[in-house]
């Protein structure tokens, strides 16, 4: 499994790379710091797999992952964080990541990026079992659709009369019950079925 990492720290980007290198069946071919650097890697490297860094920022990941996408079918990227949805000007992701939350061990990331090449594998080695939809209340469906658009929580509390931590249970309900591990994740899966308009 050959792995390109890119991320906003250096540091973190090196260490990462260090420990994923020494995990049989994986090999660290490059590493790139910034939205530049992880536009060029992604476009020269032979790469299975990128892990991109949320902390870039909506517009950088969009970017490298655009990349990604345009070298070819068969990569694929895998999104370490919980971002928020990306910036509403930005068009939806050319090539859907896989999600990871930053809390996770090096050993749990190797899973990942191993799992990854298996037939039938999904959201970067997670239950494939399809979201229950259907379990959505309509307060929450009514969240999801305005997490769709762009807004963060503040302003979901601010336009639905109701308290911040109404709108955070609310968004913690919706990960749970759609499977998902950030609010992109959740919109992204909404998206596919016709749930919400995300562009």
């Amino acid at each position: 499994m050959r792995v390109l990492i890119v991320g906003e720290y250096p540091m973190m980007v090196q260490a990462l790379g260090a420990a994923l290198d020494d995990t049989p069946g994986i090999d660290v071919i490059g590493s790139a710091f910034g939205e530049d650097e992880g536009v060029r890697a992604a476009g020269r490297l032979d790469f299975d797999v990128v892990v991109l860094d949320a902390d870039l920022g909506d517009t950088a990941c969009y970017s490298v992952t655009k990349e990604v996408a345009a070298a070819g079918p068969g990569g694929r990227v895998v999104l370490l964080g919980s971002p928020e949805p990306p910036e509403p000007h930005l068009p939806s992701f050319p090539l859907e990541p896989s999600f990871l939350p930053k809390d996770q061990t090096v050993d749990t990331l190797a899973s990942v990026l191993l799992g990854t090449d298996r037939p039938g594998a999904n959201q970067a080695g997670m239950d494939a079992r399809r979201p229950t939809f259907t379990s959505l209340s309509p307060r929450e469906r009514e969240v999801l659709a305005l997490l769709a658009e762009g807004m963060p929580n503040k302003l979901i509390a601010r336009r639905l009369g109701v308290s911040l931590h109404t709108v955070r249970n609310h968004v913690q309900r919706i990960l749970a019950k759609l499977e998902a591990h950030s609010k992109l994740e959740a919109v992204a899966k909404a998206a596919r079925e016709g749930m919400v308009n995300y562009h």
